[in-house]
């Protein structure tokens, strides 16, 4: 027990706190040799900033005249990304086809502009089996032979019995 309490004194004159039941004796600063004592450090890490942040003055409050005021321009059509599964191209038509409820065509690809992601790839010149539904703004305008429009496709691979099978592409708009 002696051995317990001479070693928490000790640790205690190590520490800087001294054990002592007098109220009116102050602490030695520390026990250690002059040689190992150094002066405080200074600190390392840096202050919090405590300056104010900036007030709004009225001049940044104020409303803008609609002609200072800058809006984002709209990116060009060639560069906008398309959906899954569509493709953007200037397309010739070759071929049409009549049916009920629109036409079956074959269109010449001339420039693509898009391609969205998981589409077959299709390049310039490529000629690729299509449908254009008669529900489609202006489908009577490039329902006939020889007329070139900038055109959004989508590729949808048709699970059919039918023969011979429908295209896989069907031309959504007409731009």
């Amino acid at each position: 027990m002696r051995s317990l309490l001479g070693l928490f004194t000790g640790l205690a004159l190590v520490s800087g706190t001294a054990c002592s039941s007098s109220p009116e004796t102050p602490p030695e600063t520390s026990a250690l040799p002059a040689a190992l004592q150094t002066a405080p450090a200074e600190s390392t890490v840096a202050a919090p900033d405590t300056t104010p942040a900036p007030v709004a003055s009225a001049e940044d409050t104020m409303p803008r005249p609609a002609s200072t005021i800058q809006t984002p321009s709209a990116p060009p059509a060639s560069t906008l990304a398309s959906a899954p599964g569509t493709f953007r191209a200037r397309v010739t038509l070759l071929t049409t086809e009549e049916t009920t409820d629109g036409f079956l065509v074959i269109l010449r690809i001339d420039t693509v502009t898009g391609r969205g992601a998981s589409t077959p790839p299709l390049a310039a010149g490529n000629e690729i089996r299509a449908r254009i539904e008669k529900s489609v703004d202006r489908a009577e305008t490039l329902g006939r032979a020889g007329l070139s429009a900038e055109t959004t496709l989508r590729y949808q691979k048709l699970m059919t019995t039918v023969q011979p099978p429908p295209p896989s592409w069907q031309v959504v708009v007409i731009h």
